[in-house]
């Protein structure tokens, strides 16, 4: 429990993170999606309902944040997360780099047309603006490029969180 906890509070800082200080200090073209890579992290190794129950939350807050029309990152990002523990059920999920990188750009490449599409299903696609493609690879080039360091943070922390068994009472 006070596990989920922190990963609930690890989230909500991640998200601050991005919205904040990554927005502030990196131009358009070359912000990394740290959310993205945390719920493909998730979906790797949480189990389904604590995993679920936190990108719920990281989708919300990702909602919350960025102005977007209410559920669209919750809506992708659940879907990103539930397609990776489909495929967990069908695939042996690697630890290699060259794998979770393309778990990564497989999530970015869905979450770029949902968010793409979105706006034409809202009927807002007169005032929305789309960043140009060089923007959306270079984005998802340094998203691709954090695979391998946000993923041992992740191995790292949750090692750190490991519930030990209860002492038992003298």
């Amino acid at each position: 429990m006070i596990r989920l906890f922190w990963m609930f509070l690890f989230t909500y800082i991640l998200l601050i993170l991005q919205s904040t200080i990554i927005t502030e200090a990196l131009p358009d073209f070359l912000k990394p999606d740290l959310m993205l890579l945390w719920v493909t992290y998730l979906s790797m190794i949480a189990p389904l309902f604590p995993g679920v129950f936190l990108v719920l939350w990281g989708g919300f807050l990702q909602d919350t944040f960025s102005g977007s029309p209410f559920g669209l990152f919750l809506f992708l990002y659940m879907g990103i997360f539930l397609l990776i523990k489909v495929m967990g059920r069908f695939l042996i999920m690697g630890a290699s780099a060259r794998f979770r990188t393309s778990l990564v750009a497989m999530a970015m490449a869905i979450q770029t047309l949902g968010v793409a599409f979105s706006p034409w299903g809202l009927g807002i696609s007169k005032h929305f603006i789309f960043p140009p493609l060089l923007h959306i690879l270079a984005s998802g080039g340094i998203t691709c490029g954090l695979v391998w360091p946000f993923f041992r943070l992740g191995e790292r922390i949750c090692l750190r969180l490991r519930e030990a068994p209860a002492k038992p009472i003298p």
